[in-house]
């Protein structure tokens, strides 16, 4: 019996002892109460604060949009202004407004339908309208090519593209390898494409490129044709566009409905190519992207030449080469050392996510044979930094040079003219974008127009302002 009190009076005590263990273990309050609490109410957001925090100005149309995207449908509206004033040169010192407002629906067929076989098919279309009565770039000096403001051609509202594309999920076992399109398309948005100068606000640099003295190049111009693309490797791509080429294209009176072409003169029509062959690698251990490209325009146009031979078109030139240079490390969610936990299992390292901030470069070389072309040489060069000040991690510093050299056959043309020849231009712009939220930005910008015209009669640009953008 003794021996039985004594075997109990221990095992109570253990019992006692992994009590006051367990106790101890637990949080104060849980151990004061003998039961877990519930933990404190998080606070919600207020409407504003989701609003502000949200992806659009328009937010999700009360569960619309999202239901929209799940079923392969997307609409995007965007709008963006320029405030520019003239502070010094030009042909006189002066503010200005211009904006542009943008529509644009794609549409994934396989998730709209919910049939697997169109899966690679999609279809896009685009309107917008543009207002720049109020816009510096006609006391800027300059003409359309180094326009302060890209905002200003083909002005109010425009049809822009309506056309169909289909890339192979695999062909050849390979995934993505053959990319068809076709319709009412703006080859500009498929050629030479470079992301980084879309940050610019000058015409040249963000969507001219030097090519539009010499054949419609710009947003303005859409066209029936279609393109090819292949890519045999995730490196390598070559792609070919056919388009119909017609005269007074990006006349703003015609709103890009010209689906006749040049009606009044159907025998001026011709056939508008463009080829471009390119590669994009991913360039030592941080796998920083590039690519590196080649291309051949042909516009066939008849066009006489500048000592009076007529030509049935002309020819155009191009080198890209855009680089990312440096990326910033990321920091990983959790550790990144391999090891085990405090229950002993064992923990796989984490591989840090790649981050866009850092260092990008774009370029861009222009050569057009001199005899039936504006603009003969053209080089664009800039670069934009993606996170510079520490904390603002979406905010985007950047700064570019254009330069441009005109024929000079048609200088000894103007020359026999008595004329003043076009003899180059260049411009230096320098921005600062301030990503407020993830629908708007605001973006200082500062322009240094050198010769504007080209001719030597207007005095150096001065120009400062404020671009901005929102997201609807």
């Amino acid at each position: 019996m003794t021996k039985l009190i004594t075997y109990k009076s221990r095992l109570a005590a253990k019992l006692s002892l992994a009590g006051v263990v367990t106790l101890a273990s637990l949080p104060l309050g849980t151990a004061l109460a003998g039961s877990a609490e519930p933990p404190p109410p998080t606070a919600e957001k207020s409407a504003l604060a989701e609003w502000w925090d949200g992806r659009q100005a328009t937010g999700n149309w009360f569960g619309v949009r999202d239901s929209l995207q799940d079923r392969g449908v997307n609409f995007r509206a965007d709008w963006r202004a320029n405030f520019l004033a003239i502070v010094d040169g030009g042909l006189e010192q002066r503010g200005g407004f211009d904006q542009e407002i943008r529509f644009e629906l794609t549409v994934d067929a396989a998730k709209l339908t919910k049939i697997d076989n169109l899966d690679g098919l999609s279809f896009t279309g685009d309107v917008r309208w543009r207002e720049g009565t109020y816009s510096i770039n006609k006391y800027s000096g300059t003409d359309s090519t180094f326009r302060p403001s890209a905002y200003t051609g083909g002005a109010g509202w425009r049809f822009r593209k309506s056309y169909a594309t289909y890339t192979t999920p695999e062909l050849f076992g390979i995934p993505e390898f053959l990319t068809l399109s076709g319709g009412w398309q703006v080859p500009t948005d498929l050629f030479l494409v470079q992301p980084e100068s879309k940050l610019f606000v000058n015409q040249t640099i963000r969507t001219a490129k030097g090519i539009n003295p010499n054949l419609p190049w710009g947003g303005s111009f859409s066209t029936w044709g279609g393109y090819a693309k292949i890519e045999p490797t995730d490196w390598l791509y070559a792609q070919s566009g056919l388009y119909l080429a017609y005269p007074f294209g990006t006349d703003p009176m015609n709103h890009g409905l010209s689906f006749q072409g040049y009606a009044l003169e159907p025998s001026l029509h011709g056939l508008y190519s463009l080829d471009e062959i390119g590669v994009t690698p991913k360039i030592g251990p941080e796998q920083l992207p590039g690519k590196y490209a080649a291309g051949m325009i042909y516009w066939g146009v008849e066009k006489t030449g500048f000592d009076g031979v007529p030509y049935d078109g002309n020819l155009q030139f191009y080198w890209q080469a855009d680089q990312q240079l440096f990326r910033e490390k990321s920091i990983a969610s959790r550790s990144s050392i391999e090891g085990t936990d405090s229950g002993k299992n064992p923990v796989a390292a984490v591989k840090p996510k790649k981050d866009d901030q850092g260092l990008y470069w774009f370029s861009t070389l222009n050569f057009a044979p001199p005899e039936n072309n504006l603009m003969q040489f053209y080089a664009l060069g800039g670069l934009v930094y993606k996170g510079l000040i520490p904390g603002r991690d979406k905010d985007q510093t950047g700064v570019a040079f254009a330069y441009g050299n005109y024929s000079f056959e048609a200088a000894d043309a103007a020359r026999a003219r008595n004329r003043d020849p076009q003899t180059y231009q260049a411009v230096l712009e320098v921005d600062y974008r301030i990503q407020l939220n993830r629908f708007a930005y605001v973006q200082p910008v500062v322009q240094y127009i050198m010769n504007p015209g080209g001719r030597g009669l207007v005095a150096n640009d001065t120009i400062i302002g404020l671009h901005m953008g929102v997201n609807f």
